[in-house]
C-alpha cells in the first residue's frame, strides 16, 4: 500500500512538472466574457470507476450543451466534442464515459465549457474547466498495478483561497503502434492552476 502510495504521488508530481500548451484557456479573471456564477460546470476523473464525469447546473427543464475543446500534442488543430446538456426537475445534469474511449488519442490538453439559456432567455456561459491526458510507457510504473489515482484542492497561481479540486487518474492503455500497453495519465482541474492547466 505504501508503494503504491508512493507511486502515485511521484507519478502526480511528474505529471505536474510536464510542460503544457497555453492555449485557448481562458481564466477565472474576467478575460471571458459572458461568464455566469449561475450555472455551474466541472470535469472530474475516477480512479475506481476509471471514468470522466461531467456535471453541470442550470435552469430545471432547460437544456444546453457541453463543448469540449480538444488539442493533440504536437498539433495544431482543435478537435470539438458537442455533450448535450438537460436538466432535469433539480437543475442538475450528470454524464460520464469510460477513459477507454481517449485510448486512441495521442497525449491531449482538453478545455471544456457549458452553454444554456437562463431563465430570461438569456445565452449563457460557465467558466471553463480542463482535462489533461498523458501517454507513459508501462514499464516506468514498476510492476505497480493500475488503476491509480487520487484527488486534492490548490488555489490559483498568486492566491491562497478559493482552493479548486483536482482529479487524477492513470490508467492502463494500449501505445498508439498497438505493440504494447501504455500508461494513460487523466487530470481535471480549473484552467489557470500552475502546471497543470496553464493559461496565456
Amino acid at each position: 500500500m505504501a508503494t503504491r502510495r508512493l507511486l502515485a504521488v511521484g507519478l502526480f508530481a511528474f505529471f505536474l512538472l510536464i510542460p503544457g500548451l497555453s492555449v485557448f484557456s481562458p481564466g477565472r479573471d474576467g478575460k471571458l466574457l459572458s461568464v455566469s456564477e449561475a450555472i455551474s460546470f466541472s470535469m472530474s476523473v475516477n480512479a475506481a470507476t476509471s471514468q470522466l464525469q461531467i456535471s453541470a447546473s442550470g435552469v430545471a427543464g432547460h437544456s444546453g450543451n457541453v463543448t469540449l475543446a480538444l488539442l493533440a500534442l504536437g498539433s495544431t488543430q482543435v478537435f470539438l466534442i458537442d455533450v448535450p446538456v438537460a436538466f432535469g426537475a433539480s437543475g442538475d445534469f450528470t454524464w460520464s464515459t469510460n477513459l477507454a474511449n481517449f485510448g486512441q488519442w495521442p497525449a491531449f490538453d482538453c478545455v471544456g465549457m457549458l452553454g444554456t439559456m437562463g431563465s430570461d432567455g438569456s445565452q449563457l456561459h460557465s467558466a471553463p474547466w480542463g482535462l489533461r491526458m498523458r501517454r507513459f510507457s508501462i514499464e516506468s510504473m514498476a510492476g505497480v498495478p493500475l488503476p491509480a489515482g487520487g484527488n486534492f484542492s490548490l488555489p490559483l497561481p498568486n492566491t491562497t483561497t478559493p482552493e479548486f479540486p483536482v482529479t487524477w487518474t492513470a490508467i492502463q492503455g494500449t501505445a498508439l503502434n498497438g505493440t504494447m500497453p501504455e500508461c494513460l495519465l487523466f487530470a481535471t482541474a480549473v484552467p489557470g492552476i500552475e502546471g497543470v492547466l496553464p493559461v496565456n
